[in-house]
């Protein structure tokens, strides 16, 4: 069954931060834009094959697929969807609370009436639901939470409608967070292809961190994962990332070089599952449980893994990671008409550079005649720019002039030169030398 998308009631989580109003003003489209949800449907058949066939959405998954879209294209911060979490498709309510970000509410009175909100909308479909579970031939008012159970699930018995009631949940949209993120992703996302290129790896792939993170560059998680790929410390060292609070460093903030760490777990992950819709879903979950049934699954019948039964080893958060990823990656393929702009990508390629002598950010700016903000964009892992990085800290830049470098897996340090501006400075001297993950390309 598939029911009528529900009417956004004016009625969601809201931010902490009290926004300026010109930033109340440059977030009216990021809440407002209203694309149609048979629109959205669409888009999940790629009709303009911007996607690849190895990551086109299954017709089984498309419910959930869809829901997830409608989270992350139509539905902004200041709304919440009330629904089914066995049966995505069944959307219930949105609480809608735009109007009191527009009101200028300060961040408190947004939170407290919009939690508000969401607790009365609850208790009005958890009370329909007893007098349901009491007496399944109950009668309620039209427009009613009672009449909207009955439209989308029809009559059930006692029984069923304690189990529906267990499965209610809320979810904020994420519109405007997406926005965000695929504005912060762009100047680093030509460098993060070229990796996974490099890595035979699915370029796609590269969007994954829009799920993690949503691209917060110093985003931490309450399990103390921190950056766009959300490495937890014990992984990050594990896969070469300097995690190292003496000199304030910590190589887990870069999208570069966490990029090739996260490159170096799919490879592993796939060499074990060969599939990259279960390495993805490894990413989340771990490889160790789907191991013993991959074989019994397989990427042809990743459905089935995917589906609520008691053979599938996942949970509700890793069942739902890869329909998340699916949505995630036909948003922003079709990002010019969900969200209405199209890709930015920085122009520029960048390479990154071991230092063979201390040097701080500020001598490596002036070194390579790079701004400072320009060199912490690429480098939010190294926390001061005063203090001297010892030898060896690589370094990411961005590069502007004759051949661009970006990683491989391939070269040696010896088989490239060291980069000079032939400056006289420590520069010519060759005080940094080419990372090893390094090529030119054209």
């Amino acid at each position: 069954m598939v029911p009528q998308e529900p009417q956004a009631t004016s009625h969601k989580q809201v931010p902490s931060d009290e926004p300026s109003p010109a930033e109340r003003a440059a977030a009216t489209d990021a809440h407002y834009l209203n694309i149609p949800v048979s629109r959205l449907s669409e888009l999940l058949d790629d009709p303009k094959h911007r996607v690849s066939p190895a990551f086109h959405v299954p017709e089984e998954l498309k419910p959930v697929v869809g829901f997830w879209l409608k989270v992350y294209a139509k539905y902004s911060l200041y709304q919440t969807l009330v629904y089914d979490r066995n049966h995505q498709e069944i959307v219930y309510e949105v609480i809608d609370s735009r109007e009191l970000f527009q009101k200028g509410l300060s961040p408190v009175a947004l939170e407290v009436t919009s939690k508000n909100r969401i607790k009365r909308v609850l208790a009005s479909y958890k009370a329909a639901m007893h007098t349901l579970a009491r007496n399944p031939k109950a009668r309620f008012p039209t427009g009613t939470a009672g009449a909207n159970l009955i439209r989308l699930w029809g009559r059930r018995n006692s029984r069923e409608w304690k189990q529906i009631e267990a499965g209610i949940r809320t979810q904020p949209g994420q519109r405007d967070r997406i926005m965000q993120g695929l504005a912060a992703a762009d100047p680093f996302i030509p460098a993060m292809e070229a990796i996974f290129r490099k890595f035979a790896i699915p370029i796609e792939i590269t969007r994954l961190p829009l799920v993690e993170s949503s691209f917060v560059l110093e985003a931490k998680s309450k399990a103390a994962a921190v950056g766009v790929w959300q490495f937890l410390e014990r992984s990050a060292t594990g896969d070469d990332l300097v995690v190292d609070s003496d000199n304030e460093i910590d190589e887990r903030l870069s999208p570069i070089k966490s990029t090739a760490a996260a490159a170096k777990m799919f490879r592993r992950n796939y060499r074990l599952l060969h599939d990259w819709g279960l390495a993805i879903i490894a990413y989340n979950h771990g490889p160790k449980n789907l191991v013993p049934i991959r074989d019994r699954y397989g990427g042809k019948n990743i459905v089935k893994l995917l589906q609520k039964t008691s053979n599938t080893p996942l949970g509700y958060a890793s069942r739902n990671y890869y329909a998340e990823f699916l949505a995630l990656l036909h948003a922003e393929r079709y990002r010019d008409e969900i969200y209405g702009f199209i890709p930015q990508h920085h122009p520029d390629a960048i390479s990154i550079v071991k230092l063979k002598a201390p040097a701080s950010v500020f001598q490596i700016a002036a070194m390579y005649n790079i701004s400072i903000h320009e060199l912490r964009t690429f480098n939010p892992d190294i926390f001061n720019p005063r203090r001297k990085l010892p030898a060896g800290t690589r370094v990411v830049l961005p590069r502007k002039h004759g051949e661009s470098i970006v990683l491989a897996p391939s070269l040696r340090p010896n088989e490239l030169p060291a980069p000079t501006r032939g400056d006289g400075g420590e520069a010519e001297r060759g005080i940094a030398s080419e990372e090893e993950f390094i090529e030119y390309v054209k």
